[in-house]
C-alpha cells in the first residue's frame, strides 16, 4: 500500500510539475519569435474577433519574397498541402494521417472565401476552418463561425523587409472557454511552430534557386474505380499526357502463361515518359511497356498463384510482412539469389528480380509501401541500362488496396549493350562469377548514389506516390 502511494504521489507531483513548467512558458509560447512591435501591431483579421479570450502572436523570418511564401499557406489543410508540421506527431499522437506537400499544386491555388480548410483527412478531426479573407501575397484569414459570429481566426499576415526578407506572422484570436483550450495549448504550439518552420524551408528552397512558385506546379489525374476517386499528382516532365484505364481480370487458365494472370485492375498510364525510347518494362504485353501506377482489390488476389512465392496473396503477405519489420541494412547490398531474398513485387511476371537498390519506405495518404529501383531477368545476365526502373510495392492500411507503380529510370551506371565476353565461345567457361562480382561492384556504386543523380530523380518519383489519394465516390 505504500508503495502505491508512492507512485500515486510521484504522479501527482509530475502532473504538477507540468502544469507549472506549462504556465511558465506560456508566455515565451504565445510569443514564439514575435517582436513587441508585431505583438503590439493591428493586424488584418483582428477586426472579426474584438475581444478574444486568448490571443497569440507567432513569427518567423523567411529569406524569400512574399510571393514564393503565399502559395504554400494557400494550399493549407488535410487532403491539399498538409501542415509542414511534424508527420510523426500528427500521425500518431494525433492520429490525422497528413502528408505534407513538397511542392507547389497548381490545383490548390484557386482558394475563395467561404471555402473550407481541414485539418485531419476523411470524417475525423476539428470542424474545417472557414476562409474569411485572402489578400493575395499579403494576408490569408481563417476561422470559425458561430451564429454568424467569428469565434476564433488564425491570421497568416506577410510583412516583406527592407533586407529582402519576409515576416510570416501567424495570430490566433479566440473566444473559446473551459479548461481544455489551456491544456491542448502546448501540442498546439508544437504543430504551430512546426507549420511556421515548415513554411520557412520550403519558400526558402524556392527562393534560393530563384524560383517564384511557377515552374513547381504539379499536373493531377485520376481515375474512378471500386468505388473510388483514386488520384496523383505529378510535375509535368515526366509525361506529355496521361491514360487513365480499368483492366479487366485475366483469369488462370491452361491456355496463357502464367505470369499474364491478374485481377481486375485499375491503372494511370504516363505517356511520353522522359526516359530513354529503348527502355523495357517487365511486362510480358510489350503493348503494356508503358510507365504506370496500377491499383488492385486485394479481396480478389485468392486463386491468382496462391501456391507460387511470386503469386498475388503471397506477395502481399510478403509486403505486410516487411512493413511491419523495415527493410533490413544489407537486404540490397548483393545480387539476388532465390525468390524468398527478393523484395514484394506485383503484378506476376515471367522473370526473377536480379537485384534491388535504394530501398525506402514511402507514405502516402491512408497506405504505405516500399520503394526500390530493380531489375529483372528470367536468366543470371549482366545488366543492361535500359531494363532497370523504379517500382513502388504498397498497400491501403485498411489493406483493401494494393498499389503498385513501374518507371523506367536511367542510373549511369550500367551499359546498355552487353559488354564484349572472348571467352563466352569456350563450352569450359563459366561467366557468372564474372557477372555477380561485376554487379556486386554496380550495386554499391547505384545505393551509394544520390536521389539527384536517378533521371527522373527518386524524389519527383518518390513525389508521385505521396500524392496518392482514395476517396470514397459520393464522400465530400
Amino acid at each position: 500500500m505504500k508503495k502505491f502511494l508512492k507512485i500515486i504521489g510521484i504522479l501527482i507531483g509530475l502532473g504538477a510539475l507540468a502544469v507549472i513548467v506549462m504556465i511558465a512558458l506560456m508566455p515565451w509560447m504565445d510569443r514564439y519569435g514575435a517582436t513587441d512591435e508585431e505583438i503590439a501591431a493591428s493586424l488584418t483579421g483582428d477586426e472579426l474577433v474584438r475581444n478574444p479570450r486568448v490571443t497569440y502572436t507567432r513569427a518567423v523570418s523567411i529569406n524569400a519574397a512574399p510571393e514564393q511564401i503565399y502559395p504554400w499557406i494557400v494550399q493549407l489543410g488535410a487532403e491539399r498541402g498538409g501542415m509542414y508540421s511534424y508527420s510523426w506527431f500528427e500521425t500518431n499522437i494525433l492520429q490525422c494521417e497528413l502528408i505534407n506537400a513538397e511542392y507547389i499544386h497548381q490545383e490548390w491555388q484557386n482558394l475563395k472565401v467561404g471555402d473550407h480548410v481541414k485539418m485531419c483527412p476523411g470524417d475525423w478531426g476539428p470542424p474545417a476552418y472557414e476562409v474569411a479573407s485572402l489578400t493575395p501575397n499579403r494576408a490569408a484569414i481563417l476561422g470559425h463561425q458561430e451564429n454568424g459570429t467569428w469565434s476564433d481566426v488564425w491570421q497568416f499576415v506577410l510583412v516583406p523587409q527592407t533586407d529582402g526578407n519576409t515576416r510570416l506572422i501567424l495570430r490566433s484570436r479566440d473566444t473559446k472557454e473551459g479548461w481544455f483550450w489551456d491544456v491542448v495549448r502546448p501540442g498546439e504550439f508544437i504543430m504551430m511552430r512546426g507549420m511556421l518552420l515548415g513554411i520557412k524551408e520550403r519558400a526558402e528552397g524556392l527562393a534560393e534557386i530563384g524560383e517564384t512558385p511557377q515552374v513547381p506546379y504539379l499536373q493531377t489525374a485520376e481515375i474512378q474505380a471500386f468505388d473510388q476517386s483514386i488520384s496523383i499528382s505529378y510535375e509535368p516532365s515526366l509525361a506529355t499526357s496521361v491514360e487513365p484505364s480499368t483492366v479487366p481480370a485475366v483469369l488462370p487458365d491452361n491456355q496463357s502463361l502464367f505470369s499474364g494472370w491478374h485481377p481486375d485492375y485499375a491503372r494511370i498510364r504516363f505517356l511520353g515518359f522522359p526516359a530513354d525510347s529503348a527502355y523495357q518494362l517487365p511486362f510480358i504485353d510489350r503493348e503494356n511497356n508503358i510507365p504506370q501506377i496500377m491499383v488492385f482489390l486485394t479481396k480478389d488476389f485468392s486463386g491468382f498463384g496462391d501456391e507460387h512465392p511470386q503469386g498475388f496473396v503471397n506477395q502481399l503477405h510478403s509486403l505486410t510482412e516487411l512493413l511491419k519489420t523495415g527493410v533490413s541494412p544489407d537486404q540490397c547490398d548483393k545480387p539476388l539469389s532465390d525468390y524468398e531474398s527478393a523484395l514484394p513485387f506485383l503484378p506476376w511476371v515471367n522473370m526473377k528480380q536480379t537485384f534491388c537498390a535504394q530501398p525506402q519506405i514511402i507514405e502516402f495518404a491512408g497506405g504505405k509501401g516500399i520503394r526500390y529501383v530493380t531489375y529483372y531477368a528470367q536468366s543470371p545476365e549482366p545488366v543492361l541500362e535500359q531494363r532497370v526502373f523504379y517500382t513502388f510495392q504498397g498497400v491501403t492500411n485498411d489493406g483493401v488496396f494494393y498499389v503498385s507503380a513501374l518507371f523506367p529510370i536511367k542510373t549511369g551506371i550500367f551499359p546498355k549493350e552487353p559488354l564484349p565476353c572472348p571467352k563466352c565461345g569456350d563450352p569450359n567457361y563459366n561467366p557468372f562469377p564474372e557477372w555477380n562480382a561485376l554487379l556486386t561492384e554496380q550495386l554499391t556504386q547505384l545505393n551509394a548514389q544520390s536521389e539527384a543523380d536517378f533521371e527522373p530523380s527518386l524524389k519527383t518519383l518518390d513525389e508521385v506516390i505521396k500524392s496518392i489519394y482514395f476517396k470514397t465516390q459520393g464522400k465530400p
